[in-house]
């Protein structure tokens, strides 16, 4: 299977030139983190709350999924395997490589946004299969997976969102039941020293926090005007950045360890998970707050 992959991987990147180049690297963010908090941020503070919420769970749990994956795997990457035949195209994300977390959080975003392609048109569902499609060619092009790899980040997420969506199916989810992924979060971080566990777990745990406080307590409109609109996910954004900069700024002065980029402790990952946990907070309680104060809609 390995010389199958090899040969596949060489074959795609014998078409390799500037112009792929700058396509493909534009094409994989769609397959990261920064992405998806932007899209769920859009559709948490102007679309629909409930549905945002679900997409988040979605995603930030098949990242925790795709980590302690990768732990178990532990698979290198193809321009770590082969130097001489794989080229790496661009800075490289490091770790491991089976599954594709890039092909696995762009199914899930597919298949989750999928569910309101009804309200689009039929052209959302088909954009939304052809960029999927897109990020694992593009993951391939870079030199960053193989293609078993990708098919297994493409298998992991259906399956994943297939098995959510039975037990979801079937009636009111038991309490205890919503409590036992949460409760793994912290040793599956602890175990897998994985830098994407700490963060998706650290988001988890702030929408977990944050979305039945902002329903209870501050219950901000998601309508607006249309400047309403683009004043929110500008400021909200905006302010997200802000922390995701400062905080870590903050932390470089003193709290990080020398080589926490490269080789992270353990302090660094808990101080990232804080940072990340502030950064749920505030988009889903303090944004909300904010909101609602400047434009003063009291309803839902």
């Amino acid at each position: 299977m390995e010389s199958i992959n090899l040969l596949i991987s060489e074959w795609i990147q014998s078409f390799r030139n500037e112009f792929l180049d700058a396509f493909f690297l534009f094409i994989t963010e769609f397959g990261d983190e920064t992405i998806f908090l932007i899209i769920a941020a859009i559709l948490y503070w102007t679309f629909d709350k409930r549905f945002a919420y679900r997409l988040v769970l979605f995603f930030l749990y098949g990242a925790v999924i795709n980590g302690s994956l990768k732990f178990l795997t532990y698979s290198p990457r193809p321009y770590v395997e082969y130097p001489d035949r794989i080229a790496l195209v661009g800075e490289g994300s490091g770790g491991t490589s089976l599954p594709s977390g890039h092909a696995q959080n762009s199914s899930i975003l597919g298949l989750t946004l999928n569910e309101k392609s009804k309200q689009f048109g039929k052209w959302f569902a088909r954009f939304l299969f052809l960029m999927v499609g897109l990020v694992m060619l593009s993951r391939i092009y870079l030199g960053e997976h193989y293609l078993s790899d990708v098919i297994f980040g493409l298998a992991i997420a259906f399956a994943y969102y297939t098995v959510v969506n039975q037990i979801q199916a079937k009636g009111k989810v038991p309490p205890w039941l919503n409590w036992i992924p949460l409760t793994l979060l912290i040793p599956i971080a602890l175990l897998t020293n994985d830098k994407n566990v700490y963060l998706a777990s650290a988001s988890i745990v702030g929408f977990t926090i944050g979305f039945p406080l902002e329903l209870k307590y501050i219950g901000f409109s998601i309508k607006g005007t249309w400047w309403q609109q683009i004043l929110k996910v500008m400021m909200g954004l905006g302010i997200a950045l802000a922390l995701r900069i400062g905080l870590k700024a903050i932390f470089e002065i003193g709290l990080y360890s020398i080589d926490f980029e490269n080789n992270p402790l353990i302090t660094d990952q808990l101080l990232d998970f804080i940072r990340y946990l502030i950064i749920a907070l505030w988009m889903t309680l303090g944004a909300p707050l904010l909101f609602k104060v400047l434009f003063k809609i009291k309803t839902h």
